[in-house]
């Protein structure tokens, strides 16, 4: 996260991913563009074909642009499937891949084909924003973004009651630990994050490979001065994933990894732990002490 723009391309390569999919050209004009990344190696996966699929079905429906970009892991019949839904699949080079680079590049697809003032979204390709035939979610995101460069798209508590039980649980802990300590809005940790041109700029300036853009670009457009706001959607989770998640003690320990790092990410971007407040600092020990509760708890 320090000089910012190493996971950029050149605007060669936006160029040639223009060439390669024609439908990125029809974006000029576009309100509003959802992006998202996947890597399916198997196309029969339950996930996918329920998940991905699904939310990109319904994005079609919706009358809303979707860039899907494709990890170059994946099996190529995931494009294709992609491609005759209606969305944008975007095949990237393996160098592209990560959890960070690919929703860079598409931003920058944004910007290089639908214009500076469309605002982009950033979501988990299974993860249905549109299924609601009156948009209110998106209708919510553009309001939203008209008055803020960055966007934090939390989760209802309607959303969160439709999640794996652990995950539920844990999540809002950790939801209301990075915002007392990042000083960012509620549940950054959903995935989803709009930004306007002047946000994508933002986003730019980062250079890991983790989740923890979804914690350093809010909290790196407010030290810029930009305007950072926070509104709630309601969506939905693929039930097969809800049902494989449910009880599985792997699938939680595999999730708790992740919320550990997201939190030592909050952590980190508040300037490491021995620089936090003491509201800080017991913000994160409750968080930690709170996660191995559930632990506890699970193993009873």
């Amino acid at each position: 996260m320090s000089q910012g723009g190493k996971l950029l391309v050149a605007r060669d390569r936006l160029e040639e991913l223009g060439e390669q999919v024609p439908a990125l050209r029809r974006l000029r004009g576009a309100d509003v563009v959802l992006t998202s990344g996947v890597q399916v190696k198997d196309q029969k996966d339950p996930r996918h074909t329920r998940g991905n699929l699904a939310a990109a079905l319904s994005s079609v429906r919706a009358g809303v642009p979707h860039i899907y970009m494709v990890d170059a892991a994946s099996n190529p019949g995931v494009r294709y499937q992609l491609n005759d839904i209606g969305v944008i699949a975007v095949p990237l080079l393996p160098e592209e891949g990560g959890r960070a680079r690919p929703h860079i590049i598409a931003a920058q697809l944004v910007d290089h084909f639908a214009g500076f003032d469309a605002i982009s979204v950033k979501l988990e390709g299974d993860k249905n924003i549109t299924a609601d035939p009156e948009n209110k979610n998106i209708r919510k995101i553009l309001a939203a973004a008209s008055e803020n460069a960055v966007v934090t798209c939390g989760r209802s508590l309607h959303t969160f009651l439709k999640m794996p039980p652990y995950q539920r649980l844990a999540e809002a802990i950790l939801a209301t630990a990075i915002r007392n300590i990042a000083d960012v809005p509620y549940d950054v940790a959903s995935g989803v994050l709009a930004l306007n041109g002047a946000g994508r700029e933002v986003f730019y300036g980062f250079d890991g490979d983790d989740w923890s853009y979804l914690i350093h670009t809010p909290n790196a457009a407010e030290k810029v001065g930009a305007m950072v706001g926070g509104v709630q959607l309601d969506f939905t989770y693929p039930p097969e994933m809800v049902a494989a998640e449910r009880g599985n003690k792997d699938q939680d320990g595999k999730r708790r990894m992740q919320l550990d790092l997201m939190l030592e990410a909050a952590v980190f971007v508040a300037g490491g732990l021995d620089n936090l407040e003491q509201d800080q600092l017991e913000a994160y020990e409750a968080a930690k002490a709170a996660l191995s509760g559930l632990e506890e708890l699970a193993t009873l």
